[in-house]
This record gives structure tokens, sequence and C-alpha cells, in this order.
């Protein structure tokens, strides 16, 4: 980065009155709200039983994260600006996963700690196919450890046709057509 980019970048100044303040103080409280609905009373008396991963994790994230990031912003003295090294160590500071996870929850996905374990088996074509003529296969998923999964399917192969995009289950099979 040249001395003008830095220059030009660190004299960016964001100024919110009070309209804009109030804005982002609702909209965070918001999340935040939207965000505690998803925590049951479990989940306070499995954090004090084991306490530890809590205390790893904020551990990491408030001070190893933010620590690390200024030893990489001095590493980068000479092609980052001071200001843009305290802004790294701000957003390194910034507890993470708060948003992904109320999107997450938003969309009824899976955001508890246990995650589930896909093995796929797939169902290939081996033979090529003349140009006019089709074939058909199946690609099929199973989660190992018993937990539901889901999602979208897609090909950015345009001989190809998936017979349903989404997916959801422990066991999922994806059929397709390639023309």
């Amino acid at each position: 980065m040249t001395q003008e980019v830095i220059q030009s970048i660190d004299s960016i100044q964001v100024s919110l009155n009070a309209g804009g303040m109030n804005t982002i103080n609702i909209i965070l409280a918001l999340v935040m709200y939207g965000v505690s609905l998803g925590i049951k009373p479990a989940i306070f008396v499995e954090v004090f039983k084991k306490p530890k991963s809590v205390l790893l994790g904020i551990l990491c994230q408030l001070v190893l994260l933010p620590a690390f990031t200024c030893l990489l912003a001095i590493a980068l003295t000479g092609w980052i600006s001071p200001m843009m090294g305290l802004g790294m160590i701000l957003v390194a500071s910034c507890p993470g996963g708060n948003i992904s996870n109320f999107m997450s929850s938003l969309a009824k996905g899976n955001i508890e700690e246990v995650q589930a374990r896909i093995r796929l088996s797939e169902n290939t074509l081996s033979a090529s196919i003349p140009c006019g003529q089709s074939a058909a296969g199946r690609i099929s998923m199973i989660s190992e450890n018993g937990i539901p999964f889901r999602g979208l399917a897609y090909s950015d192969d345009e001989r190809v046709e998936l017979l349903q995009d989404a997916f959801a289950g422990q066991q999922v099979t994806l059929n397709y057509v390639v023309h």
C-alpha cells in the first residue's frame, strides 16, 4: 500500500448525529433481545457445571486474539498506518459470532455446539455423455452421528440439473441429470 492510499484511508471520518446513534442503539438492542430469546436456563446450568470451555473462549476472544492482532499490526508497521493497526485491534477485540448465531436462529439453523458429521457417497458417471443424450446419478449424504442437517445444493455446470435443491434429514439422496 502506498503512503497516499494509507493517508486517504486514515483521513476518513465517520460522524453520526443523535438520530443515527439512536438508530444503531435500537438495532443493537433488537439483535441482543433476539439472541437472548434463544437462551434457555439449562444453558446457564451447563455453563456453571462445566465453565472451562466458556472461560477458554473468553480468554481466546478477549485476550489472545487482540494480542495476536497487536503483534500482526506491529509486524505490518511499514505497510499500514498506526490508525489502521488500532482499527485492527478494535475489530479483533469485539466478541464474534453473535450476529451469525442470530441469523442462523432466524433461519432455523442448528446453532448448538454439536454439528452433524456428514459422510458423502457418490454414484459417479464414468462414461462420456454424447451431445443430445442424458444420464442420471445420485449423491447420498448420511449423518454419522445422528444429528439432522439441511442445506441447498447447486451446480455451476449448465449441463447438470439437480432434481431437488433443498435437502434436510439424517440421510439424504440428491438426484441429478446430466444433459
